[in-house]
């Protein structure tokens, strides 16, 4: 098998199994859409935002005790499969397994005990309490997930991963709330129960299809110990700055959050955690592809084919500007349309939020496989040391925008605003380190020049939406719903049209086809051509 035909069926697999993963992330957004909706709706915006502060504080437990090896597993899963070393996989897992069965427990005993001080000190607020006792058995129950998700990862059970991860855990919730508010009416327990049930389920069905199809995993290795203790340091190594980077990422993500509850209110929380949903949908896609192509890129860096993992990187980074460059602005003209729908007018206050979130949520998820890219290098520090300078810088500027009260066109009476800069401004100014330091250590940089094409076909529909919609003043679902699916068909045609895609692009959607309908075999992965 020659280079160019092995990176053809690498990129084949990331598209198939990116379409399987699709759909189980399609059934994840919806239903997580619609459980946080229902909980926006039947309960009042203070519950929601105890809720998201329950739920910000037990993700940093879990950052800590997760000790960096939900990434060294798969990094290392992935990397000895190349290798076709089973045994050195088999410790990695194992050893994984004991290691954070005793961090997670660790961690959930310290946060249930320490609930009180935290729910009172820091955001002034007794009832944040029983939501923080609660979701301590999250952090057990994730954790320990790890290892059986990675694995499935690792050896390409994509469909199994989505499943369990997306389908069943989003389904569950919704159900469990459904019937937990039937039963116990505006009681908040009905949204603590249901979360942490639903977090259960991923935890037992990722178990059980570990024991189904990967049986291998569970039996004993017989590597000597000189080989475990190199294998233990190894992944070790690569994990603990992961450890801390995963710790800063975690409050990097949730910083705006909690300035706002610091200085604000769980109302004000609630109502900002309208924004972050949606403008996180632009991390769809990223995340369809980051799925299967981590994995690839890994193994492929294995065995030294850096050809490969370059024509798979700009290939990728055009897929996710192509698709995320329309919803961003979508997002960007119908900011108010979308929280409304989805939560109701009660959050309406939260649209200045939503378009400079969106905004960030752009820019993460163009530069997304230059992170990817270092940390197939190994490179685990140095991602740890890129968040920590964007997490002082998000942390400082959120002490100073958030009890801003500037006014105009970007009030913060309600510090949201602010908060919203501050998250942003940290996000650009990472992905430029990311940018930056992936071209320094692999000579990539995952754009090709024909997104600025991209770019400029993305105006004349836009600026044709943006006319019409001035003369049809009217907020009503099916009227936006048209003119948002006449702007995509428009883009669409366009994109064609001024033949934006190119023959990777056209047998890579000639393989989804044919695979779906058809069961046919893809055509030659066709040559790299100089944009």
């Amino acid at each position: 098998m020659t280079k160019e035909q092995k990176v053809n069926r690498e990129l084949d697999f990331i598209a198939k199994s990116s379409v399987i993963f699709l759909f189980g992330l399609f059934i994840a957004k919806v239903f997580g859409y619609l459980y946080r909706v229902v909980i926006a709706r039947s309960f009042n915006v203070e519950v929601y935002g105890l809720f998201s502060l329950g739920v910000m504080v037990a993700g940093w437990f879990m950052a800590l005790s997760a000790f960096g090896l939900n990434e060294g597993i798969v990094r290392y899963l992935s990397f000895y499969r190349g290798k076709k070393d089973q045994q050195r996989a088999q410790y990695i897992f194992r050893f994984s397994l004991v290691t954070l069965s005793i961090t997670s427990v660790v961690a959930a005993i310290i946060l249930f005990l320490f609930s009180p001080y935290i729910a009172i000190t820091f955001f002034h607020n007794e009832g944040l309490v029983p939501f923080l006792r609660f979701f301590s058995l999250l952090v057990p129950f994730i954790v320990l997930s790890h290892p059986f998700l990675g694995a499935l990862r690792a050896h390409g059970y994509i469909g199994w991963y989505s499943f369990i991860f997306n389908i069943v855990q989003s389904t569950l919730k919704l159900i469990l709330l459904l019937v937990f508010i039937l039963w116990l009416g505006s009681d908040p327990r009905g949204v603590i129960f249901s979360y942490v049930l639903g977090v259960l389920s991923v935890l037992l069905f990722s178990f059980w299809a570990c024991k189904k199809l990967l049986p291998w995993a569970f039996r004993k290795p017989t590597i000597d110990k000189n080989s475990q203790d190199a294998t233990r340091s190894e992944i070790l190594h690569y994990s603990i700055p992961l450890l801390f980077s995963s710790i800063i990422s975690t409050a990097f993500y949730w910083i705006d959050s909690f300035a706002l509850g610091y200085f604000k209110t769980a109302q004000i929380v609630g109502l900002y955690n309208a924004a972050i949903p949606i403008a996180v949908l632009l991390s769809i896609v990223p995340e369809l592809i980051g799925q299967s192509f981590f994995p690839i890129i890994i193994k492929e860096y294995s065995n030294r084919n850096f050809k490969a993992i370059k024509n798979l990187s700009q290939q990728v980074g055009k897929w996710i500007f192509i698709i995320n460059l329309p919803l961003f602005l979508l997002l960007v003209i119908f900011p108010g349309a979308a929280i409304n729908f989805l939560f109701g007018s009660e959050y309406i206050s939260a649209i200045a939020p939503l378009r400079i979130l969106a905004f960030g949520a752009l820019i993460s998820s163009i530069f997304v496989t230059s992170s990817q890219l270092i940390s197939a290098t190994g490179r685990s520090r140095l991602l740890m040391y890129n968040v920590a300078v964007a997490l002082v810088l998000n942390i400082a500027l959120n002490y100073i925008f958030v009890p801003m009260s500037f006014i105009g066109p970007f009030n913060n009476l309600d510090g949201m605003t602010g908060a919203a800069l501050g998250t942003v401004i940290s996000i650009i100014v990472l992905n430029l380190l990311f940018l930056i330091q992936g071209k320094i250590y692999t000579s990539i940089i995952p754009l090709r020049r024909r997104v600025f094409r991209i770019a400029l076909v993305a105006l004349i529909p836009t600026f044709l939406l943006v006319l019409i919609r001035g003369q049809v003043v009217t907020e009503n679902i099916f009227v936006l719903s048209l003119l948002g699916g006449g702007y995509v068909v428009l883009y669409v045609i366009l994109i064609v049209l001024t033949k934006c895609l190119d023959e990777n692009d056209i047998s890579t959607l000639k393989f989804i086809y044919g695979g779906l309908l058809r069961k046919t075999k893809i055509k030659r992965f066709a040559k790299k051509q100089e944009d």
